[in-house]
């Protein structure tokens, strides 16, 4: 009797793990003397990251000095992180894996309490790496603050979910920042007169292992983080923004900041102006509907950390917190797929103004395919 030769299927399935083929390489990728370097309206452009394995995580290192030539005239915590306007991360063919705000909104704060999830201080604010600017004082300060872009789905058990290669020509991944003027950072009648930053990149890799011996991860599944600001006409009572067409992407989660005459609202309960927020299919059918109550109560338990700067954020796929994250399992993944049309709907109290300045923001965190990333 002949032997019978084994399937294709069965020839993958023989071969290694990838975790067992895998090692960590982390490694300094631009210096503060580097080409990242503040200048009010300009962009600053890292290009290319080098091509080592697959990528894991960025690190930025910012430093700088800042000196006011009018004191604030009462303390606040200076919002460093606005000055960069937007952050983001591309490929050679201009596809976006991230672009946050800066400027008015707070994408990138938010980013770090997503990246965080549950417990501990803020994952910003409260880095020993973070030297805080006192805005009551007239002299030269420095300061720093260090943030990250988790690229995988996390560092731990779902590591190889959403990495990027960087080993091809079609995949060149190039950093991009614009920055903001120093007029963001003041508040209270503060005026800064000088002003200088610098930003150091670092990596995480994982090395490649032989495709012959150790199965790959999955690269045509990857995670955008995208935010959006043009709903800029928000008004007292009900605002309704499109999150579609999308035609494919999933959402994870959505995060909303509310900002009124070119400030973040208060989410106290006596002074907020925000009533609730709904997520309607087809313009009138309810998916979701969340008071303001609900919505910083969700926040908390998830986080185990009070909202802040009049953002929210809306869970949909539960791969956050300790119990999902060991499984890949996405629970409520809001699929643009299966519904035509997705409308969120935040209702607004007659506390808020809708000035110049006004607008609702989003940040979109949202599972894709994509065929480049190989």
């Amino acid at each position: 009797m002949s032997a019978i030769a084994p399937s294709a299927s069965s020839k993958t399935a023989q071969k290694k793990a990838f975790a067992l083929g895998t090692s960590l390489f982390p490694v300094p990728i631009a210096g503060l003397g580097g080409p990242l370097v503040y200048s009010s309206g300009s962009v600053s452009t890292l290009t290319p990251i080098p091509k080592t394995g697959f990528l894991g995580r960025l690190r930025y290192t910012c430093k700088g000095t800042i000196q006011f030539s009018t004191a604030a005239s009462s303390a606040y915590t200076v919002p460093i992180w606005r000055i960069i306007q937007n952050y983001t991360l591309q490929n050679s063919l201009n596809y976006p894996y991230r672009s946050w705000n800066g400027g008015t909104t707070d994408d990138l704060w938010l980013a770090q309490q997503i990246y965080a999830a549950s417990g501990g201080t803020d994952p910003l604010l409260g880095s020993a790496n973070f030297s805080a600017i006192n805005p009551l004082l007239t002299t030269a300060q420095p300061f720093s603050f260090t943030w990250t872009d988790e690229i995988w789905h996390n560092g731990d058990v779902n590591f190889s979910r959403y990495l990027l290669s960087a080993m091809t020509t079609s995949n060149d991944l190039t950093i991009n920042m614009t920055w903001a003027p120093v007029t963001v950072l003041q508040q209270n009648g503060a005026i800064v007169s000088a002003f200088g930053l610098g930003v150091a990149v670092s990596a995480e890799f994982l090395t490649v292992p032989n495709p012959a011996v150790y199965q790959w991860p999955r690269r045509n599944l990857i995670q955008q983080q995208i935010c959006d600001p043009s709903f800029n006409r928000p008004a007292a009572g009900l605002n309704a923004v499109n999150l579609t067409p999308l035609q494919g992407p999933e959402f994870l989660g959505l995060g909303v900041q509310v900002i009124d005459s070119g400030s973040p609202i208060s989410l106290a309960p006596a002074t907020t102006p925000l009533v609730g927020i709904s997520l309607l299919v087809n313009g009138s059918i309810p998916l979701y509907q969340w008071t303001a109550a609900d919505l910083i109560a969700n926040h908390e338990k998830l986080f185990r950390r009070s909202p802040a700067f009049g953002t929210l954020w809306l869970d949909f796929s539960n791969d956050l917190g300790l119990v999902n994250a060991m499984s890949h399992t996405h629970r409520k993944v809001l699929s643009t797929a299966k519904y035509s049309q997705l409308t969120l709907q935040v209702q607004l109290g007659s506390g808020f103004s809708g000035a110049a300045g006004s607008l609702i923001s989003l940040f979109k965190r949202l599972q894709a395919s994509y065929a480049n990333n190989t």
